[in-house]
Formats: structure tokens, C-alpha cells, sequence
């Protein structure tokens, strides 16, 4: 299978060449700002899958000004945005990268059936072998999502900007550096815009801020 990785240079991108490789197929791809032109438009054309590694606003930007495309692969982690584009784009969410690599549990596909083309299951089972592949709609992944990225996202971006010393080491502060690892292991614009985009982040952000809003209204 020949592949195209645009974002090829990013975190996902580096991780899913290396992947793909190790199965025997043939990987190409560009850096979204490498700025080839025509020689990159053949390349992904002649494709017979087209992967987007890139951050989801310009995955979108690329979806509609590119719409002569029908391999396309869209990975990312907010769904409802790519409505608009139901029917002519795979839209999968794996549940593993570069961080997660080493771990030894059997890897899972989310695969967003109410935007993704009937049959396409294959394709995906193809690309990636072994995986558990859990079907629903945008609706409810981003509504997980929210609970299982934005949340821990939020939480991790307030915990780094506490500094919990390093004089005595308890198992609270060093599972608070834990939580504040999320944030400063992930790509900043991944993870800014599974925040911004998710429509349902809106709800994370008041439940947090109830929270300490709560707990400040006894202490100060």
C-alpha cells in the first residue's frame, strides 16, 4: 500500500512513518508548510491513502481546498467539526501515539461511523493491523473525548503552574507531577485545540471552575 503522511515531521507523523514501515508499506509524506507544490500534489494524488497528521484547523483548511481527494484519513481528536465533509473522508481517532507506544495492551481505534463512508473499516483495519476498532458517532466521541482529554488537559495546565517543591517527595506531589507531565509531554497545539474545538469543553471548563470556586469559597 502507498501511503501519503501529510505532517509527516510532526509527533503522529513521525511515529505513524515508522509504523507504517515496520508493516512492509511504502510511506511518503510533507511537512504542510514544506511548500513542494506540484511535485507533493502528484505524490499524494498517486497515494492510495491520504493520512492528516497535521493540527485540526489545518486539516480542515486542507479538506476543503482539496475536495478532488478521496483517500483521505483525517486523525485527530475533536469529530463534530468534520461534519461538513460526511461521506468523503475516513475520520478515525487512534488511541495510541508516540507516548504510548511501549505499552503492552492491544491498541484501539475509535471510527467515526456517521461521517466515515460505509465499508471504510477495512481500509483502517488494513493500515493498522491488530486493533480494536470501536464504532460511534462525532457526537458522542467528543463527548468521551471531553470527559477523557479536555478534562485531564485543563486540570494538567493548572497543576503546572504549581510548583510542588522537591525538599520532601510525597506520592501526592509525585502524582502531581504526573498530571503535570499530560501537558508538557503533549504537543501544545494538539492539545490546545482538542480543548478549543471540542464543543463540549465549554461544560469541563464550569465543572473545574465549580469545583474550586467551592472549595475557595471556604478557604478564603
Amino acid at each position: 500500500m502507498d501511503i501519503f503522511i501529510l505532517g509527516n515531521r510532526g509527533r503522529m507523523g513521525v511515529f505513524l512513518t515508522s509504523l507504517f514501515r515496520k508493516k512492509g508499506f511504502s510511506v511518503s509524506g510533507s511537512d504542510i508548510s514544506d511548500g513542494k507544490g506540484e511535485s507533493m500534489g502528484t505524490e499524494m494524488r498517486n497515494s492510495e491513502v491520504l493520512i492528516l497528521a497535521v493540527p485540526q484547523d489545518q486539516a480542515l483548511k486542507f479538506i476543503r481546498e482539496h475536495d478532488g481527494f478521496t483517500n483521505i484519513v483525517e486523525i485527530g481528536s475533536v469529530k463534530s467539526i468534520f461534519r461538513e465533509f460526511t461521506g468523503k473522508i475516513v475520520s478515525i481517532h487512534p488511541l495510541f501515539g508516540p507516548l504510548s507506544e511501549d505499552r503492552e495492551i492491544k491498541r484501539r481505534i475509535i471510527f467515526i461511523d456517521d461521517i466515515s463512508p460505509a465499508g471504510k473499516e477495512s481500509l483502517v483495519m488494513r493500515l493498522f493491523g491488530d486493533v480494536d476498532l470501536v464504532k460511534m458517532t462525532a457526537d458522542r466521541h467528543d463527548r468521551i473525548m471531553a470527559d477523557v482529554l479536555v478534562a485531564p488537559y485543563i486540570i494538567s495546565l493548572i497543576s503546572s503552574r504549581i510548583n510542588p517543591g522537591r525538599e520532601f517527595m510525597t506520592r501526592s506531589s509525585m502524582l502531581l507531577n504526573c498530571i503535570t507531565d499530560i501537558s508538557q509531554k503533549e504537543s501544545p497545539e494538539v492539545l490546545r485545540k482538542t480543548i478549543l474545538l471540542n464543543p463540549y469543553s465549554t461544560s469541563k471548563f464550569r465543572e473545574i471552575q465549580l469545583g474550586i470556586n467551592e472549595l475557595a469559597g471556604e478557604l478564603l
